[in-house]
């Protein structure tokens, strides 16, 4: 048996494998399933900081309910938003786009302990002292 027999005798072993490994990698997900993917993934980790300052306030023995309903309420709102922005052929962008804000929002969240929405808010309606002009 030559050496080139041998390696014909082992390749389909080696197809068979990798057969189906790929049917494990190349199936298609459905855009729904990657926008509910995406979202979960955003409502448990983008909110840290706010689950936090919700359970100092509400704390979980007693408003359990209130917690699984906000919980449930923003993993529906940030649904619809990402489903009303993903259209088909932008839905992988808008959805690393999403993530990637998440992450910066929640670096600086964490780092500050403040939303980044309510300090831009206060330092664009901060009125100026000194006016450059005058």
């Amino acid at each position: 048996m030559s050496i080139s027999q041998a390696a014909k005798i082992d390749a389909p072993k080696a197809n068979k494998k990798s057969r189906s490994l790929s049917k494990l990698y190349d199936r298609e997900i459905n855009l729904n399933h990657l926008i509910i993917v995406v979202a979960l993934y955003l409502v448990a980790t983008a909110n840290i900081g706010f689950f936090e300052q919700v359970l100092s306030v509400y704390p979980l023995s007693t408003n359990m309910g209130f917690i699984f309903s906000i919980t449930g309420l923003l993993f529906g709102l940030m649904w619809l938003v990402l489903s009303l922005l993903c259209y088909r052929s932008t839905a992988k962008v808008m959805l690393i786009i999403m993530v990637l804000i998440a992450a910066i929002c929640g670096y600086f969240t964490d780092a500050t302990g403040r939303y980044l929405i309510v300090i831009c808010s206060l330092t664009a309606y901060k009125p100026i002292k000194q006016k450059p002009w005058d």
